[in-house]
């Protein structure tokens, strides 16, 4: 029987180890993962840039979040909101510009935009306006008042002629047409895709946290049963060892009482 649950404490420790270097395995490529999105969408929202990280870091303000990191937006319209805020994807979000105004002067080189991040009282939402498909700060409100949202590049070009001063459409796809202009950008400063990408980084630092949790208990587990292995198989292979050894710990035993 000693031999045979040896035997069995032995394949699970191999069975362990095998688990434990498979989760490290996928723990690895989902932390690559994550850092390969996080570059790109960091990329994306302007920071690496010398001059503006200089001047938000000596403002404390370089862990403040992006506009584009604030926004929820409906499935499906993420292409046509890019299109609208554009640049102003990359604002940085705080509480109560005034002050950060002030200081913007000490700004030498680069661009910089800096938005409040609070939401704001509830404001009345047309059923056909682009507002009715995203949902962030209240600066949000000020910069798509005025876009009307349709499906189609043919319902634009219709809703283009009834359009009226400080009114545009744009597209789900992202084609974006005023009175007298229309305007296309897929790609422009990185800013395709962002909303979806910030989407993916949320996805992807819980995909990391439950490898990480599913890995720390695979080598608790195997840290356990190594143990337990190592003492089974002093147990049955140097019993006599084992003996005197548990006896020297027992307290009253007569190897553990003074002479």
């Amino acid at each position: 029987d000693a031999l045979v649950s040896l035997q069995s404490l032995r394949e699970s420790e191999r069975e362990g180890a095998g688990a434990l270097e498979a989760a490290r395995a996928a723990l690895q490529s989902a932390r690559s993962e994550y850092l390969t999105v996080e570059a790109v969408q960091k990329a994306a929202l302007g920071k690496g840039r010398a001059g503006t990280d200089e001047w938000l870091a000596r403002h404390k303000l370089e862990a403040q979040p992006r506009l584009a990191q604030q926004l929820e937006v409906e499935s499906g319209w993420e292409r046509a909101v890019e299109t609208a805020l554009g640049s102003y994807l990359e604002a940085v979000c705080v509480d109560g510009t005034d002050s950060v105004a002030e200081s913007l002067d000490a700004l030498s080189a680069g661009q910089l935009t800096i938005a409040e991040s609070a939401r704001g009282s509830a404001v009345r939402r047309t059923g056909d306006s682009l507002l009715t498909r995203v949902h962030g700060p209240a600066v949000v409100t000020d910069l798509l008042s005025g876009v009307i949202a349709v499906e189609s590049l043919k319902e634009a070009v219709a809703r283009r002629k009834t359009l009226q001063a400080g009114q545009t459409v744009i597209t789900r796809g992202g084609i974006w047409l005023g009175r007298e202009w229309v305007r296309v950008a897929r790609s422009e400063a990185g800013h395709a895709g962002v909303i979806v990408r910030e989407l993916d980084l949320k996805r992807l630092h819980r995909a990391v946290a439950d490898h990480e949790g599913s890995t720390a208990a695979l080598e608790r587990n195997l840290a356990d049963t190594r143990s337990r292995l190592a003492a089974r198989t002093l147990s049955t292979l140097c019993p006599g060892w084992y003996e005197a050894r548990y006896i020297a710990q027992v307290p009253g035993s007569k190897r553990n009482t003074p002479s």
